[in-house]
């Protein structure tokens, strides 16, 4: 009898994926909010931390950079190594003509362009998570019809063919989470936990549509980002330094635009702002706070030490993450993206359960 279902052959390219959630996991178990506190070892728990707002994507920009450089390094030596091997192997056989010469692509792009797309994407990112943690607006994002944008700006910049089974899939994707999450908002209204859009309804038809536009643009830039990749030759280690570079651009300008600006008196600050030195005096972010929340006086050395180490491992990991991101969008595409976050976050609410 002939198998109608099975498994079909194991793509190496799907490695990147697997990476991408192997370094996911430990970053949002010891360092993020997905996981609650009570299943965290006492030195990760989010009490010991300044809040993550502006000023920690300063270091975190700042260490993609670093790794960006690092890793760029390694691999032009590592290039340089192999093409002298090569060399040497012409030297002792020259009947074997060697065309590596001619087969690097030398990149196309315009700087400009590229760091347009970049500068974009960090506003809009930023924006989408400023949107879900900083203002609670998170009951309303419709995350599941990006997966739509995605497919669109798939055939839109790429020409690729939708199939009938890729289509039920996509069909699938989006309307089963999309009853869920309109099941959700409605069960939202009927239970005590505050939220701003609770008391001001007037949000929710702005949440959800400012919720799709960041999403489209979302789509559309990381496929824009792929379109470089794939036409204009631009390498996952260039455009990882130039994201670094922007990103720390962009949020030391605006940490340093809120740092001394206290909040006001009313609904939208107390929610928003968040950061406090007193109960009378808040911010929205605040260097002095910050730094105050990583070496406390009422700690002993060692465990300041160890804040510290622990806030660099997290840079660490936030630029090995951007760096796996790039590679599953360089090799395979965008929604490969979307699938590696949906299925580290079902292993994460299976892990929690």
């Amino acid at each position: 009898m002939a198998i109608c279902i099975k498994f079909g052959s194991y793509n190496k390219k799907y490695k990147y994926m697997i990476f991408y959630i192997l370094i996911m996991l430990p970053l949002h178990y010891f360092f993020g909010g997905l996981f609650p506190d009570e299943m965290k070892i006492e030195y990760f728990r989010s009490e010991n931390y300044p809040k993550e707002i502006v000023i920690i994507d300063i270091f975190n920009f700042l260490g993609i950079i670093i790794f960006g450089l690092i890793v760029s390094k390694f691999e032009k030596k590592l290039l340089q190594n192999k093409l002298k091997e090569l060399d040497n192997l012409s030297d002792t056989k020259p009947e074997i003509e060697l065309i590596h010469n001619n087969i690097i692509k030398k990149p196309t792009f315009k700087i400009k362009n590229v760091l347009l797309i970049i500068t974009l994407y960090v506003v809009n990112f930023k924006l989408i998570d400023l949107s879900n943690f900083v203002f609670s607006l998170s009951g309303l994002d419709f995350w599941s019809i990006e997966i739509a944008f995605l497919v669109y700006f798939n055939l839109k910049l790429f020409k690729n063919k939708l199939y009938i089974h890729q289509k039920i899939a996509v069909g699938i994707i989006i309307i089963l989470p999309t009853l869920m999450q309109i099941f959700a908002i409605i069960a939202t209204f009927k239970d005590d936990e505050y939220k701003i859009f609770k008391v001001h309804k007037w949000l929710v038809p702005i949440g959800i549509i400012g919720f799709l536009i960041l999403y489209f643009a979302q789509a559309f830039l990381l496929y824009k980002t792929k379109w470089y990749f794939e036409f204009k030759f631009i390498s996952e280690k260039e455009m990882l330094i130039y994201l670094g570079i922007i990103g720390l651009i962009i949020t030391f300008i605006l940490s340093m635009s809120i740092n001394f600006f206290q909040c006001p008196q009313n609904e939208f600050s107390n929610l928003a702002c968040t950061v406090y030195k007193n109960e009378s005096e808040k911010y929205f972010d605040n260097f002095s706070i910050f730094f105050g929340e990583i070496w406390k006086n009422s700690r002993t050395i060692f465990n300041n030490i160890v804040n510290i180490l622990i806030v660099i491992l997290k840079i660490f990991f936030t630029a090995f993450h951007f760096y796996f991101a790039y590679l599953i969008i360089k090799v395979l595409n965008p929604i490969f993206l979307y699938c590696s976050n949906s299925l580290m976050y079902l292993i994460v609410k299976t892990i929690i359960v």
